[in-house]
């Protein structure tokens, strides 16, 4: 575990003057000892420079607290205030309660050195890649720059404040680093203290790694933590004092705030809660603490385990278990955004492999990993990210000028003049679909734009002239409203792309119309255009890139537009009913965040309030309202643990006026866990009482699609779940076996007559869809429920058992998007980013509420874009780019050409695109002339059968035809085998470009073991994994060579060889594992 603190100058004194706290040690009586402390060594890059490589020296480690070098020099750019400054900051690596008493108990010194190795491996990435100062350039822009180097001084301590064992070391990181340039400056700690969960596992996993190569064994912990093998809880109890003075006191702090209507506690809390019980240390002599311990133990009658005396070398198995961490990690981080930080898929890795690895082949696999494509410093993209990205861009070009338009220019004009209230960009966009001859169109409209209006218009004209009008949104919710004020039949995109081709295809010209555009994956976006183009449907994609993005990864809306997407701007919002109102959300929408909420500002709008008091005036503000205009209103919260708070205490208020009756029964809500799918696989983020739901049947485990599963049981060690089913028969599963479910969260929801709920999960069946709201209007307490439904049924439900229901009081930001209301109260925290602030500003005609705890963060977190990222923000993956996006582009006419040269004209690119593939490899850079001569030949034969099509063009001739088919095959199947030659040769330079110098055949078979580890893992490799590996290893220079001296047998054959001698290794490797897990 890793601790950060920061340590004062003012504080230091009181350490070091009281407490000696860092440097104090006793001699052999017990008395305390001024000289030197062993266990204190400098640490850093920053602290060679300064010359402190010899003997640790109390003064001169003062001295660096108050920004002083040995020789004197000021380690800053200016002067400090030694009241105020920041002289160092502390950061605590705390091992695991057993590895202490192993170490300090059992007295096994190889312990003490894995922790003193784990500390400098955490040290070495944080002095690597946190250690950073903030400069101004020559335009005035401070900017933060990576130094790479350290001041430090690293102590190791063994006990904790209540006499405990507990090894520690703090590593106590002076305020300031060396600039290339020579110059002291301060140390900015933002990057250290953001990254304190990585650093915090590598300690971790290091030091795991190092226990089991000295044979001990690890069990993990919930917590991401683990405990050596064969120590008792009773055992680790005993010498856990101060853990469970700070859980009781936690405990006790937490269950009065649930009594009062509160939520558990959060980090910042918890901390206080240790700073609370936090007693000052003391100091004891070592052989008083050794004998204290023994006795304990033995009043106790505990047993310590036998300290392990063999010993393992895993250094083969972290290779091979860190290539499999880091596909595990890429998958994760990959899943919820394109471009991500690299530390994402370090942090899954560690916390799921822990002990499996080294650090170091961790981070090696995950660097030569042939799926990540590093984009910008430590920021990653994945090679399925650009694939997906491109291709979802050629579908929509390939349906450039494929349809027809559905109606003149003349019956639009026609048909809109009978509408004079529109917007020139509503009039635009419904003339742009009518007319286009693209499949795919795009509307970008600012919130409020009259989209909605907009696209009924359209659908009206378009079935009007015989053609079938579908509406998709990603949301269930989205699509229920795109459906109810458009007439519109509309479902989920999710529903559309489960659908069997034959169904969404069967209509006569469809038009697929899909609204919030903007919250579509790039996945979605791909599989959506894909279906598109099988169905022959025409796509009319409507949404608002300034508004919130999917929570899945990419922003498909955004990369269309700035591909060149034909694309109609709806910019003026129609929603705003006051001046003041319509300015604000305009000046917003335009990215003119400062001005805006300045606007909202001098309209009184924005209140400034104390953290307790935000909620309690917002509402106050609810219950003046009259019944009328409460449901004209809609209340929004960052977060959904801060609208769940809200909620509670809205719904004590509105029981005490008695417009909300006494709770009379509480239902359990299945709430989802919002686990990644590879999150999903392991059972560590599971907890008693959560419930798994199979989107499938998995008959060979018992398991029912929509049924409802509940854990019973967890074991860490096995990656397996106890679980019950419906009936109650007992059941066990690997997560990983049931890889199509969805994993929920067990909450009690007290509800009362009169309450707004809502719906949280489709059920096709009784006709229920997400995000549909209703009323309570009876209610028995055993869950037997009269509901008001939102179009005025009146129903009875039974609300006993696991329900997807919640309240719909508040809502989330988020949930908001797409959203009206007469008035708006908004719940303002740091979440917000500058797309959260907008929607949440644009969803009130009149009235907005915004309740902030400070309005200076509020310009500042408002002007924070937190929108998805695509792989092309960073790479250039396209050439037709549009500015901003906000412009649609016009294409220049394509000049006129005789087709009769289209033979010249082939030939010419086909001898370019030959050269091109060619190019770099040797075995047929020779052959170029010979490629170019035959290229010479092809143009003719390409031009005379060209020409002669051209002159039978008006009666075609089935031998021409049928020839330009053939001809068309040739050509085909001839660029796939470049392509696939190509591809290869790649991988091949891939893998070898990693390696040290070494035998071309060494080199072979380490890229054959490398590539099955990475494309296998541990299992065995299919026939097509061996051929293609084997196409790979054909293009190493070896092969190369037996191809010109010898024959293409001879360089199969050598290949072949490779190939099965290192899959017969990996057997022997795997079987040899087998052996080392079992005696483990």
């Amino acid at each position: 575990m890793l601790s950060i603190a920061n340590v004062s100058a003012a504080q230091a004194e009181n350490y070091y003057e009281k407490d000696d706290y860092y440097t104090r040690s006793l001699d052999e009586d017990g008395v305390a000892n001024e000289a030197l402390d062993p266990n204190a060594i400098w640490y850093g890059a920053g602290a060679r420079t300064l010359g402190l490589t010899g003997e640790f020296d109390q003064s001169t480690f003062q001295s660096l607290l108050h920004g002083q070098a040995p020789n004197g020099q000021s380690l800053h750019a200016r002067k400090i205030d030694p009241d105020r400054h920041r002289a160092a900051t502390d950061c605590t690596f705390s091992a695991p309660k057993s590895v202490s008493i192993a170490a300090l108990i059992q007295n096994d010194s190889r312990v003490l050195t894995a922790h003193t190795h784990a500390v400098k491996t955490a040290l070495s990435v944080l002095e690597e890649r946190y250690a950073q100062t903030r400069v101004r350039r020559p335009e005035g822009v401070r900017e933060k720059v990576t130094t790479g180097n350290l001041v430090a001084a690293v102590f190791r301590h063994e006990t904790s404040r209540e006499q405990d064992p507990q090894l520690h070391s703090h590593c106590v990181i002076i305020n300031t680093t060396q600039l290339a340039d020579g110059s002291w400056c301060s140390l900015s700690n933002d990057a250290l203290v953001a990254n304190q969960k990585l650093l915090g596992e590598i300690y971790q996993n290091e030091l795991a790694f190092q226990l089991r190569q000295s044979g001990y064994g690890i069990e993990p912990r919930p917590n991401g933590q683990f405990e050596l093998t064969g120590y008792s809880p009773d055992l680790l109890d005993t010498f856990s004092t101060r853990t469970q003075q700070i859980e009781a006191y936690i405990n006790t702090w937490e269950t009065k705030l649930v009594t009062a209507g509160g939520v558990p506690l959060h980090r910042s809390q918890q901390k206080q809660a240790t700073l609370d019980t936090r007693r000052r240390k003391t100091t004891v002599p070592r052989q008083v603490l050794l004998d204290g311990w023994a006795h304990t133990i033995r009043e106790q009658g505990l047993v310590l385990p036998k300290v392990p005396t063999h010993t393992l070398d895993l250094t083969q198995a972290s290779q091979t278990y860190a290539m499999d961490a880091a596909t595990a990690g890429i998958y994760h981080a990959a899943e919820r955004d394109s471009v991500f930080h690299r530390a994402k898929a370090e942090r899954f890795a560690l916390e799921h492999a822990l002990g499996e690895q080294r650090f170091s082949d961790l981070r090696q696999a995950i660097s030569e990993h042939p799926e990540l494509i590093p984009v910008d410093g430590s920021l990653a993209t994945t090679q399925t990210a650009i694939d997906r990205e491109l291709k979802t861009i050629q579908l929509m070009q390939r349906g450039r000028g494929q349809v027809k338009p559905l109606a003149t220019s003349e019956q639009v004009d026609q048909y809109l003049t009978q509408v004079p209230s529109l917007t020139e960009g509503q009039r635009q966009a419904v003339a742009l679909s009518a007319m286009t001859k693209d499949r795919v169109i795009a509307w970008q409209g600012v919130a409020g734009a009259g989209k909605t209006y907009s696209l009924k218009l359209y659908a009206e004209l378009a079935t009007r002239n015989g053609y079938t009008v579908t509406g998709y949104a990603p949301s269930a919710q989205a699509a229920s409203t795109l459906g109810r004020e458009t007439g519109i039949q509309s479902d989920t995109v999710a529903g559309l792309l489960h659908t069997k081709d034959t169904d969404s295809s069967s209509a006569n010209h469809p038009i697929w119309i899909v609204d919030e555009a903007g919250l579509l994956s790039a996945k979605a976006a791909h599989d959506l255009l894909q279906r598109a183009e099988d169905c022959q449907a025409r796509v009319v994609l409507v949404g608002d890139i300034r508004q919130l993005s999917a929570v899945e990864a990419g922003n498909p809306f955004k990369s269309l537009q700035a591909a060149g997407i034909e694309m109609a701007m709806l910019s003026e919002s129609r929603r705003q009913q006051t001046d003041v109102l319509k300015t604000a959300v305009t000046q917003i929408s335009a990215g003119q965040i400062e001005a805006g909420i300045s606007q909202l500002d001098a309209a009184g709008m924005i209140y400034d309030v104390a953290l307790k008091e935000r909620f309690t005036q917002l509402i106050q503000t609810y219950l003046e309202l009259s019944p009328q205009q409460r449901q004209q209103t809609l209340i929004l919260s960052g977060t959904n643990a801060e609208r769940l708070e809200l909620i509670q205490q809205l719904r004590t208020e509105l029981q005490a006026e008695g417009s909300l009756a006494v709770d009379g029964f509480t239902l359990r809500s299945l709430r989802p866990k919002d686990l990644t799918q590879a999150q999903a696989q392991y059972v560590r983020h599971y907890d008693i009482g959560d419930v798994i739901v199979p989107v499938r049947d998995y008959r060979r485990h018992g398991l029912k699609r929509h049924q409802q599963y509940t854990v019973t049981g967890i074991d860490l060690t096995r990656n397996q779940l106890s679980l019950s089913s419906p009936t109650g028969q007992p059941l066990t599963l690997n997560p990983i076996h049931c890889a199509q479910k969805t994993c929920y969260r067990l909450q009690t929801v007290p509800i009362a007559v009169g309450e707004q709920l809502r719906w949280t999960r489709n059920n096709r069946d009784s006709g229920v869809r997400n995000g549909q709201r209703f009323t309570i209007t009876a209610l028995d307490t055993q869950g037997q429920a009269q509901i008001l439904t939102a179009d005025g049924a009146i129903k009875s439900i039974d609300l006993s058992g696991h329900q997807y229901v919640d309240y719909d009081l508040v809502s989330t930001t988020y949930s908001s998007q797409g959203k009206t209301a007469e008035r708006v109260l908004v719940a303002a925290d740091t979440t917000l980013s500058r797309e959260a602030f907008y929607v949440a500003v644009s969803r009130a005609k009149r009235e907005l509420h915004l309740y902030t705890t400070s309005k200076e963060d509020l310009v500042r977190v408002a002007q924070q874009s937190r929108a998805n990222q695509n792989a092309s923000d960073y790479l250039p993956l396209y050439h037709v780019v549009i500015p901003n996006a906000q412009t649609s582009k016009t294409q220049a006419p394509h000049p006129r050409v005789d087709r009769r040269d289209d033979g010249r004209r082939i030939g010419e690119c086909l001898a370019r695109q030959l050269a091109a593939t060619v190019c770099g490899n040797r075995d047929v850079e020779n052959t170029i002339g010979r490629v170019t001569r035959s290229t010479s030949g092809l143009t003719t034969d390409v031009g005379r059968v060209n020409r002669a099509g051209e002159r039978s063009r008006r009666d075609p001739d089935p031998t021409v035809q049928d020839l330009s088919r053939q001809l068309a095959t040739v050509l085909a199947n001839h660029r796939r085998r470049v392509a696939l030659t190509r591809k290869d040769r790649q991988t091949y330079d891939h893998y070898a470009a990693q390696l040290p110098l070494m035998s071309e055949e060494q080199q072979d078979r380490l890229i054959a073991h490398r590539w099955l580890q990475t494309h296998c893992g541990g299992s065995d490799p299919t026939p097509a994994q061996l051929r293609e590996v084997t196409r790979t290893l054909f293009q190493g220079p070896r092969a190369r060579q037996l191809r010109q001296q010898e024959s293409r047998t001879a360089a199969v054959d050598y290949v072949k060889q490779q190939v099965r001698a290192v899959v017969q290794q990996r057997g022997q490797t795997h079987q040899r594992q087998h052996d080392q897990d079992l005696e483990r």
